[in-house]
């Protein structure tokens, strides 16, 4: 048992239950601005003339991730563009949970508008809207559940055949 102990608790420090977050440009010092009305986009194209680029980050799979769906995915994003003092957030790449990763992943850039005259000329996309992005939080999850009792069930018919072929 003294043996095994070190091991769980290596593997506890290695394995964590959320998104892995790598951060660009600004940093996150617990001092998060009132967060308003953060608008989100997907692939947008903000011209310098209307807002600043103030960081970007890319929100992964950490090892074992537990709590790591979409909706969790924007959250961070939002609460990040508090630290990084930003109103938009721009997605420039995603990725839906799959066989690689349980998780939702992706890539984005902060943007902060130049004059408060700015304030009201993007709105947050379609698809981000809380309804669908829970619709699809339920949708992963049936599909990441069906793909491990697909491997599981691969397995056994494997094992299974594995001995009815060699013995």
């Amino acid at each position: 048992m003294k043996k095994i102990f070190p091991l769980i608790i290596l593997a506890l420090f290695f394995l964590s239950c959320s998104h892995r977050i790598i951060r660009s440009g600004y940093n996150s010092d617990n001092s998060i601005k009132e967060i308003g009305e953060v608008v989100i986009m997907k692939n947008a194209i903000i011209p310098d003339s209307i807002a600043t680029k103030v960081g970007s980050i890319r929100i992964g799979d950490s090892g074992f991730s537990t709590s790591c769906n979409e909706a969790d995915g924007l959250g961070i994003l939002v609460k990040e563009a508090g630290f990084a003092d930003a109103d938009i957030v721009v997605i420039t790449r995603e990725q839906r949970p799959d066989v690689v990763s349980s998780c939702y992943r992706c890539s984005a850039d902060f943007y902060k508008y130049n004059s408060p005259f700015y304030y009201s000329l993007y709105s947050t996309d379609e698809e981000y809207k809380e309804i669908y992005v829970d619709s699809r939080v339920i949708k992963d999850k049936k599909n990441v559940v069906g793909m491990i009792l697909g491997g599981i069930a691969g397995a056994v018919l494997g094992i299974l055949l594995a001995n009815a072929l060699f013995y």
